[in-house]
């Protein structure tokens, strides 16, 4: 993303310290926060403001003071992607299950999909619908890398063999009928105006 915004001053806000050490390795600028419905910044702090499928581990009553600090601390505009829709919500449910079939760990994050809720459209655009600081576009796209590897870890049993030669022929079938299935994710771009908004949509 910081390459469409053509970007190279970065800061991370994060409350896990170890997120913000690996940040400063590679040399962004970094700020622990205690949470993000209150960012302890000025307001027009940054240029844009970006999260990066982290929406979906948000409690649904929290969403909306985190998407409404992200617009205030900005002075261009936010981004944000995240899984979202009922295909996503399958996708989620049956690597779950799968995992327990086949008695390996469960998936801490993918648990987060389901007990959490996946954010969807309309809860968004109610969301956006408090703020007039920037016009936005929603977006549904396809997300082929991490559909693959759930499919591959819902059809692969302990088998290191058939993980290996009948998984990934099983998810080439499922990627020729990808056509046929929705979007796995939303894609939330908001700024000053719809031109730049689908002028950094056509370069994401």
């Amino acid at each position: 993303m910081e390459t469409a915004l053509r970007r190279k001053n970065i800061t991370l806000y994060d409350i896990n310290q170890d997120m913000l050490n690996a940040a400063e390795e590679k040399y962004f600028n970094v700020i622990r926060g205690r949470s993000g419905e209150s960012i302890d910044c000025e307001d027009n702090s940054f240029d844009w403001a970006i999260s990066v499928h982290t929406l979906e581990h948000i409690d649904k009553h929290e969403r909306e003071k985190i998407l409404l600090e992200m617009i205030r601390i900005s002075k261009e505009g936010i981004y944000l992607n995240f899984p979202a829709g009922l295909y996503a919500e399958k996708l989620c449910m049956n690597y779950i299950k799968a995992l327990k079939k086949y008695n390996k760990e469960l998936n801490h994050w993918t648990l987060d999909h389901i007990e959490k809720g996946l954010p969807d459209e309309n809860e968004l655009r109610k969301i956006l619908s408090k703020q007039s600081k920037f016009t936005y576009e929603l977006v549904a796209v396809r997300n082929f890398k991490s559909e693959n590897y759930y499919w591959q870890k819902i059809t692969a049993p302990n088998s290191f063999i058939i993980f290996y030669i009948l998984s990934p022929i099983n998810s080439i079938v499922k990627y020729l009928n990808f056509r046929k299935c929705p979007g796995v994710e939303l894609l939330l771009i908001a700024s000053k105006s719809a031109e730049l908004n689908q002028k950094i949509l056509k370069n994401i």
